[in-house]
Order: C-alpha cells, then structure tokens, then sequence
C-alpha cells in the first residue's frame, strides 16, 4: 500500500497546477514502492518528453496500472484552489479512475479529492464519473464550535461571561453560527471578525441575521463595508493592489507592490503597506511569511470575476451621480418643502455625501489585468531610474523565461493555432513577405541568456537556426507545416484563402534563395501552377502519397476562390467519388462553383443533394448544423431570388432575416413597395421608404414598438435593444408626420444614452455614438427652430467656451480643440471665423515627408518648365508638427535675396501627388457613401445643420441634386464649403497667425475676439 497527498496552497501562485501536483504525487509514490520506483525510472530514462499532464498521468499510472499489484491512496486537498488548465486534465483522470473500479487490475487506486460545493459542479456534471461525496461540514462541527469559542473568548464585550443576557448571547453567537457556516472556515472567520467589531447587542443581532448566507454574499457584504470606511485614495490603492494580486505570475512581494503603488501614485507612501494591510485591507489579502501578499481565499477572486462579467451587461452598482443630476432632484425637493423643512432633513449632508468618496467602489479591472501591469513594468523600466522602483524592474520577466516561451510559439501545434488565428492571418506581412520580425525573433535566440532554461531537444532547435544559412527559412519551417495541415487536412477551417497566401509566401520565399523562383511579398492572385507548386510542397512535407477526399475537396475550394472553375469541378467531383456517403463538401463546392459560373439552377439541383444528406444523417446534422443553417440555407435562397423565385428562397428556415433583407432589397430597387409591407415587417430605412410610398406609416410604428418591446422582455442582447432605440427615433423624427413625433424621438434617444453602459463592446459604443451624434444634431435643429436667442442654444456657446478654454496657452498641436471649435462656430457662426479655424487643420508632415515631396515638386517643377531653384525653394526645414497657416513660420530670405516660399506656379496638391504622400490627425468619412476619407482640411463641404456631416464634390452635387438617397443631411441644409489646401496659401501665413477673411491676426488675438463675442472675457 502506498499513500501520496498534495495540498494546492492559495499562497503560493507556483504550487497550484494539477501538472505539479501529479508530479509530487508520483515522487511521493516511488519513495513508498520499490518496484513503482524502477518501473517510473525506466520511463524517465527515455528520452521522449512526458508532454502535458495527462500524458504524463497516463504514462506513468494508467501505463503501469495493468503491471504492478499495489494498492495506492492519493489525497489532493483544495481543488477549489487549483488553476485552470487546458483540457481539463483533473476531469479526464477522474474518469479514468472510475474506469480501474470498474476494470479488475493488478493496481488498486483510491483517490480523495476535497475542496468547495463550487469547485464539483463541473466534476458532477461529467459522465462516467462515479464518486462518493462527504459535506464535511456535517462532519466538523466539533472544530468549527472550538474555533468559535476560541474567538469569542478573545472579544472584549464576552469577558464579563458572568452576566446571564452575555451568556444567552454568547450561547446564540454559537449555535447560529455553527449552524450557518456549513463547514466553512473563511466566512465563519468573516463573520467573526465583523462581531467582534460591534459594541451594542442589537449590532450583534444584526450579524446574524446573515449567518445562513453563501460566502459570495458575505464578501459582498464587507467589501461594501470596506467601501464606506475607506477613503478615496485608500480605495484606488486597494485597487491597484488587487490587480498586482490576482494578475501577478505569483503572489508579489510587499516590496514589488510598494513599487507599482510609487508608479501608479508618483510617491511613497508614508505607511509600509504591511501595516496599511493589516490595518485595512485584512479582510481581503494577507501577508505570508515570506513578505508576500495574497488574497484570503480564491472565493475573492471569482467575486472579482463575477462582478466584472455583470457590469458588462448591467451599470455599475456605484456609478458616481453628476452634479447636475443631484441639481435636478433638489430642486424637485425645494418645490414640496420649504428652506426650514429641507434643513431639518439634512438634505444638503445628504446630497454631498453622495457626492464624496462613498460612490468609489472597490474592484479589479480583470479585462485589463495584464495590459495595466505591463503598462506599470514598461513606465518602471523606461521612466526615471529611483530606488523606489528596483524591486519592479527585478520583477521583470528573466530572458530564460522569455526563451522557453517564445519557442512555443514556433513549434508546438497548440501556441501555434493560438497565435494564427483567422482575425491574425494578416500578420503574415510581417513574418513571411518580409523578414522584419523573424530577424527580431532570431536575435532573441542569440542571446545566452535566453536559450539557457531550454530543453536538450529544443535549444538544438536554436542552435541550427543560429548555424544555419537561411534562418528566416527554418525559423517558420515548423509553423509552416502546420499550416499545411490546416490548409488540407482540417475541415474546419474555412479561410482556406488566408492560410494558401502564408504558404506561398514562404515556399516562394525559399525558392527565391535556392534561386528557383521569385518570392511573393503581397496578397496575390495566384496562377494555377502556382496552386499546385505549392500543393507539391504540402505532399512532400506531410507524408501524404494518396490524397483523400478532404484533401482533394479542400483543394477545390481552394481552386473555386481563385477563380480557377474547372480545376474545382474537377476536384469536387474526385472528392465525392471518393466518398459520398457523408462528404457533403463536395457537393455543396461544386454547388457554389456552378453559381460563381452563373449556373444558379445546376447549383440548387446540386445543393439539394447536400441538404438531403443533411436531412437524412443525423451526425452530420449534430455536428454541422450552425453550417447547415448559416451557409447551406443562405445560399438556397440567394440563388432562388437571383432566379426571382422569391417563394422558393423563404421555403426553409423562414426565421433568418439576412435572405429576407436580400428579397426586400430587391423589391424596393422594383419599387413593389406594397409586397414588401405585406411581406415581412423589417424595419429601418427600407420598411420606412416602403411604408411612406405604400401609405402604412402606421404600421411601421407598431413594427418597432412590438421590436422594442421583445427585445426588452425576451433574452436579446443590449446591442439589439440600442440599435432599434436608434433607427425607430430616426424614423419619428424624419418621417412619421405627427406633432408629437420631433419630442418622442428625442425622449428615446436620450433614454437609449442612459441606458447604455459606460463600459461596452464595440457594437454598443458605434451605437451610443450614433445616438449622440443624431441627438446633437436634434437640439440644434430645435434650436433654430426655437429661435437662437432662446435657452436652447446656450449649450453651443459653452462649447465654444470650453474649446476657448483648453486653448489658454496655445500651441500647434491643438489640433483636437481646433478641430472642436469648427464643429461649434459652424452651428452658430458667420463662416469667417469657421474657415479660419479649418484653415488651422492641416496636413501632419516631417523631415522624410518634406524630402520626398521637395523630389516631387521637382518633377512638376521640370514639367511645368520650372527650374530647379525654384523647386529647391519649396524646402522646408522643420521638425515633424502639424502643417497649417500657422506652420510655415517666418520667412526667410535664401542666398538670391528671394523669399523661401512655395512659388506661386506650384500646383495644387492633387495635382502633383504632393499632398498624396501626406496625412494629417483627422479622421472625416464622406456620408454619402462613397468611402472619400480626410486627414487634413481638403475641399470639404460639412453640413452646419447636423453633427459630423461632410460630403466630398461628387456627393455634394447628389445631395443638391436630390438624389443622394441616404438620410445623413437635406439639401435645405446649410452646407459650409471648405476649399482645397493650398500649400502656397499656408506658406504666405506668418507662425502662430490665421487668416480671417482677409486679415493675417495672431492666433491668441483670434481667440480672444471670439471669447469677447460671447462674453467669456
């Protein structure tokens, strides 16, 4: 009989992965067993690798579970507190050692696994795993009386024991508590510690009535308690403290956190945070005896967790209410009561508490965990060298870590499919069509340092990478036949295109060093013998003699996306020949091929082949259906309604709305607008256009207000409920004609902006900005409608004053509130003053650029029968900053006594691509659709009636035309025209001034003209 125990300390970060504990586990057993011994010996002298835990538990257990006669006991206590790992290794052994119960062999094995009700839940849920279960808090009641009693003799308010209502109280305080804690040390030490802090029975009382509660709960409870006790400051540093904790590779040293606090706050503090932790924070982290800080339990961390997954759904539970709000219900309470009245309640405490530090919560940012700590190590590495940050400098990853990380990237197949994923591939331009970061990666593997903690097998890796004569080949070798694996031996994976241009571009890359070929550096569209040069390649290097069916039908894909048709048809119809019971791949690629060909009849005589097999094989419907439903189903119906069989293409699947938008697209472009009311009741600017021609506005209301309402009863997500809360006002406010309409929408949309989280996914953030956009927009255009000298346009002016504001000391790069001043002057100014402040918007150009565009404007210059003294004239020597009226500087006079400035036959920047090869800080779009982008003021034309609205000439003419089509402006509008950059024109404003109007002023005096206009000084 041999015995093995293992015990996943919460102390120590390094001690807590199952692979670990096997491995203690396993020594334990060859110190207890001679023959175990030998046998686990033997194993170790191969020189294969063990590989991950299971491997290793199935090699050096299962393996020997059929040789050995011994009975084993293993005992892991704590797995509540193991970490995750990959696969779920203690799942799989657990299964397997319900499988020796029920097998007869020679090796007994016994296992003891203890930890919290959470950490089985997953174990319970898992098939053919059969195990006894003990509550061991039905088991030590006895410990948790003695601990109690323990602790209420060491309390202050039970030490006159003698008096009987003490007595009764004390005997209360152990039977409630001994009952509700269920075995449970850490909340019953929880629930202790906050007795032991009252001084009144009622107090007491008051605690006990959560006795009965989960541990979640009782951490809820006294982190908000932390909360109102602590300070701001004492807060943000629990925070950042909690990051370091439950982020850190291992428990930090007190030490290395007093140096991310010294970062974080610019400081030191004047307490060691020892005693601020024991102090403070006791209830939530703890020092070790080796001076490092831990949390209390792992229940901390999942509360951490759970709380961050809700606010990504819900808003904070303490969101900080804004002055104005506060405002806003005061001045509701001074309209019930009187000065007296609203004094006596304390209203005015009231209202400032919740102003103060009491709306600080205490959490953990755990999506950004390891960008904040990296963030800390890179300020505390490149910042100012002080003592005060050594210990997090020292903290800093060792190079031989880095080494033994780094390889996995390389070369194993697991790091490798996460590194390349489809939303990655496009790195490959800077891994295999040019060699910029394989030669970074190689000077890696140079390094002593670094190769020190590999393995035998791997640093001989390194070392042929280091000794060979293409590096850069052989570096992305191992990787490449991965690829080639995912190309044609992986069902699936469907960008079939992204993984074929990483593989030509290394097979060329080799090819153009053996001197066999020229490499390929870009996304191409590759020939057909470059196809199957490549292919060649992928056989030769994966084993492969005989090709199978998924082989040959990747091939056709492969073939088909590269326009290469009958190479497909041939390859498809190889692959189902070769199996046609149950590849439904080939098929449904010849399918698609046909329809590529416009053969849409042939495709969906041939796709019901496959959806007949999907119909009548159950495994293939199990494990294929999000194909069946997303892919198979959506071409069905594309291809009907390319053949106007519109009853045809809704036959299956009718609840998938993107072939319907399909049909009722192409019923608006027929102008059926009655069908499509009749046909299904989409919405946004289709169904409104439909509605308007068919007369049944009225409908489409009901539409979205029957959406709206699903969406907020039903399991939707937000980002459904924020759009529809945006497109149905948009449908009030420029189409439905009711006087009410204008006020509804703009209720809606500003209920949409408080409903929407601060914290949001991408979707909802495009969303909430959209809804801010058109909600501006909507104020202005009330405003006008009101009257300008009406309450509704003081809010333009404060934007002016703030814009003003951040401008007190001015500098050239205040882009950003220049660009904040044009989008508020041009809503309520005369265009003066507007088109002074674009003309501040210009170009971002340096040194190199300056080169570059003096060589072009030579070019133009010769062309344009120039000289080149005049090209030379056009120099600029000036740092990198932003190019404006403000940026030419003063001129200076060259050798010839002539000014330095552009001559006035140079052409504009269109012209001769001089403004091609520049870029400024602006990101404007066109709306109407045509996808014309701005870096830089450039024959613009904003809309002055709505926010962040510009065209280009082309759709501005469509838009006075009226034939834009899109609901972005009205060519009622007002629309500002701000002209094409003239480099000349900029060149002609002294530094630090703009022209306005006709006038050259100071930018400072320009600025201060504008605060004067409206009163701001």
């Amino acid at each position: 009989m041999a015995v093995a125990y293992y015990f996943f300390q919460k102390d120590n970060k390094d001690e807590r992965s199952v692979n670990k504990a096997l491995r203690a586990v396993i020594w334990q057993l060859t110190q207890r067993d001679a023959v175990y011994q030998k046998s686990v010996a033997g194993a170790c002298d191969k020189p294969e690798e063990f590989g991950n835990t299971l491997e290793l538990w199935r090699q050096l257990i299962v393996q020997f579970s059929t040789k050995i006669e011994v009975t084993i006991f293993i005992i892991l206590d704590g797995i509540d507190e193991a970490k995750a790992e990959t696969g779920d290794p203690l799942i799989q052994i657990l299964r397997e050692v319900s499988l020796f119960a029920a097998e007869k062999r020679p090796l007994s094995l016994r296992l003891l696994i203890t930890g919290r009700p959470m950490s089985f839940l997953e174990i319970n849920k898992t098939p053919n795993i059969a195990m006894s279960t003990i509550q061991l808090g039905t088991r030590n009641t006895e410990d948790i009386l003695k601990f109690v009693e323990l602790r209420l003799d060491t309390m202050e308010i039970f030490k006159k024991s003698d008096q009987p209502d003490i007595q009764e109280l004390n005997e209360r305080i152990r039977t409630e508590l001994t009952h509700g804690a269920q075995g449970d040390f850490f909340k019953l030490n929880y629930m202790l510690t906050e007795i032991s802090k009252k001084r009144r029975r009622k107090e007491i009382e008051e605690v006990l009535e959560h006795a009965d509660e989960d541990r979640q709960a009782t951490i809820a409870r006294e982190i908000e308690r932390l909360r109102q006790a602590l300070g701001d400051e004492d807060i943000e540093d629990l925070n950042e403290v909690l990051i370091w904790v439950i982020g850190a590779m291992v428990w930090p040293l007190l030490t290395t956190l007093e140096s991310a606090l010294f970062i974080k706050n610019g400081e030191s503090s004047l307490t060691p945070l020892e005693n601020q932790v024991r102090e403070k924070y006791s209830a939530l982290l703890e020092v070790s005896e080796y001076q490092t800080l831990a949390v209390t339990s792992q229940s901390i961390i999942e509360y951490f967790r759970a709380k961050a997954q809700q606010a990504a759904e819900d808003k904070a539970t303490h969101t900080a209410l804004h002055e104005s709000e506060i405002a806003i219900v005061k001045r509701f309470l001074r309209n019930f009561c009187d000065d007296e009245l609203f004094n006596k309640f304390g209203f005015e405490e009231f209202f400032q508490e919740k102003l103060s530090h009491r709306n600080t919560s205490i959490h953990a940012d755990l999506d950004n965990m390891d960008l904040h700590i990296l963030l800390s190590l890179l300020k505390a590495i490149c910042g100012e060298l002080r003592s005060e940050v050594f210990t997090l400098i020292e903290y800093t990853c060792p190079q031989s870590t880095i080494g033994s990380q780094l390889i996995k990237l390389f070369t194993e197949e697991e790091y490798v499919d996460r590194w390349w994923t489809q939303d990655r591939m496009w790195m490959r331009t800077g891994w295999v069509y040019n060699d910029e970061y394989c030669s970074i990666v190689l000077r890696w593997f140079k390094y002593s340092a670094v190769v020190k903690g590999l393995t035998v097998e791997q640093r001989e890796w390194v070392n042929g990478l280091n000794s060979s004569s293409r590096p850069n080949d052989d570096l992305l070798k191992p990787i490449a036949k991965i690829m080639a694996k995912r190309w044609l031996q992986v069902c699936g994976l469907w960008f079939v295109e992204d993984i074929y241009w990483w593989l030509l571009g290394c097979v060329t890359k080799v090819k153009e060093r053996t001197g066999e070929g020229e490499r390929v550096t870009s996304d191409v569209s590759p020939t057909l013998e470059q196809i199957l040069e490549v292919e060649k390649w992928a056989m030769k290097e994966l084993g492969v003699t005989e090709q199978d069916s998924l082989w040959t039908v990747r091939m056709a894909i492969t073939f088909r996306h590269y326009g290469f048709y009958q190479q497909a048809i041939e390859r498809s119809t190889i692959s189902k020949n070769l199996d046609s019971s149950s590849n439904w791949r080939a098929p449904f690629c010849l399918a698609q091929t046909h329809a590529l060909q416009g053969r849409y009849k042939m495709a969906l005589e041939t796709l019901e082949e496959v959806i007949a097999m999907f119909r009548k094989n159950g495994d293939i419907m199990e494990e294929w259906c999000a194909a069946f439903y997303s892919d198979i189903l959506y071409y069905l119906r594309e291809w009907n309604v390319e053949l106007q069989e519109y009853e045809a293409a809704n036959a299956h699947n009718p609840d998938s709305y993107e072939p319907i938008l399909r049909i009722i697209l192409i019923l608006e472009a027929q102008e059926k607008y009655g069908e499509i009311i009749e046909y299904s009741k989409l919405y946004h600017e289709t169904i409104t256009k439909a509605g308007r021609a068919a007369g049944q506005l009225e409908a489409v209301k009901e539409t979205y207000q029957v959406a709206i309402e699903a969406a907020k009863s039903g399991e939707t997500r937000l980002t459904t409920l924020t759009a529809l809360r945006y497109w149905y006002p948009l449908f009030l406010y420029y189409d439905y004609p009711h006087h009410n309409a204008h006020e509804e929408a703009i209720t809606i949309w500003e209920q949409n902006i408080a409903s929407i989280p601060r914290i949001s996914n991408e979707l909802i953030s495009n969303v909430r900005w959209s809804t801010v956009a058109k909600l501006a927009t909507s104020y202005i255009q009330e405003a006008r409608e009101a009257g300008l000298d009406t309450p509704y346009c003081r809010y333009i002016p404060q934007q002016v004053d703030l814009s003003l504001h951040k401008q007190q000391r001015w500098s050239c790069n205040d882009w950003q509130e220049f660009k904040r001043l044009c989008i508020c002057l041009s809503h309520i100014e005369n265009d003066v003053n507007t088109l002074a402040a674009w003309s501040l918007l210009g170009p971002t150009i340096d040194r190199e650029a300056t080169s570059d565009c003096q060589e072009i404007g030579e070019e133009t210059f010769s062309e344009a029968g120039g000289s080149e003294s005049e090209a030379a004239a056009a120099e600029e020597d000036e740092s990198s900053e932003v190019l404006s009226q403000t940026d030419a500087g003063d001129e200076e006079e060259g050798e010839d006594g002539q000014s330095a400035n552009v001559s006035e036959t140079s052409p504009s920047p269109s012209e001769n691509g001089y403004g091609g090869g520049l870029d400024g800080h602006l990101a404007f779009i066109c709306d109407g659709g045509c996808g014309h982008e701005w870096s830089y003021a450039d024959d613009v034309y904003p809309c002055k009636d709505f926010i962040d609205v510009q065209f280009d000439t082309a759709c501005y003419e469509k838009l006075t035309a009226g034939t834009l089509g899109q609901k972005v402006c009205n060519k009622s509008h007002d629309i500002l025209h701000v002209p094409r950059w003239g480099f000349e024109e900029a060149a002609s404003v002294p530094g630090s001034h703009v022209r306005v109007g006709g006038e050259t002023i100071t930018i400072p005096d320009w600025l201060s003209t504008i605060r004067k206009k409206y009163g701001f000084d």
